[in-house]
Parts: structure tokens; sequence; C-alpha cells
């Protein structure tokens, strides 16, 4: 009876790895610095999207994105609520 329910774990994580690894978000690339720096402060986060994609990661609260730039750099952009307050570069 042990033997058969740490099987069935063993199955029941397996599925779960594939199914995660199945669904995993790829990295999202900013078109250029140039572009996340022309970004003005203010913006509404549905604006940031458009320009330059969806984020890499999202803060568990919403207020923070990060974006992997094309150059390898990281972008930072943080949000009150649905608006723009700064956002910066990580060389």
């Amino acid at each position: 009876m042990l033997w058969q329910v740490i099987q069935m774990n063993k199955l029941l994580l397996s599925a779960a790895i594939i199914t995660a690894a199945l669904y995993a978000v790829p990295a999202a690339y900013a078109a250029d610095t140039d572009t996340v720096t022309g970004i003005e402060i203010g913006a509404l986060r549905e604006e940031v999207h458009m320009r330059i994609g969806a984020p890499q990661s999202v803060s568990p609260d919403g207020s923070k994105e990060t974006y992997t730039l094309e150059s390898g750099e990281t972008a930072v952009l943080r949000y009150r609520g649905e608006e723009l307050q700064f956002g910066y570069i990580i060389i």
C-alpha cells in the first residue's frame, strides 16, 4: 500500500513538472533600450504593454514589471495602480 502511494505521488509530481514546462511563459523582449526610455511617466500600463509587449515577470501585487531587453539589460517599471510611476534599467 505504501509503495503504491509513493508511486502515485511520483506520477503526480512528474505530471505537474511536465504541465509547468508546457505552460511556462517565454521571456519577453522589449524592442530596445530607446523604446523603453521613451515611455513617459504617467503612461497607463495598457499603453506600455502595447509599446513594448508583455512583461517577463510581474510582482505579486502588480506594482513592478520586469522586461529583458534585446541588449541583455533588464528594465524595471513601477506602477501605482495602472499608472507608471518610474522605471530604471539594470546594466
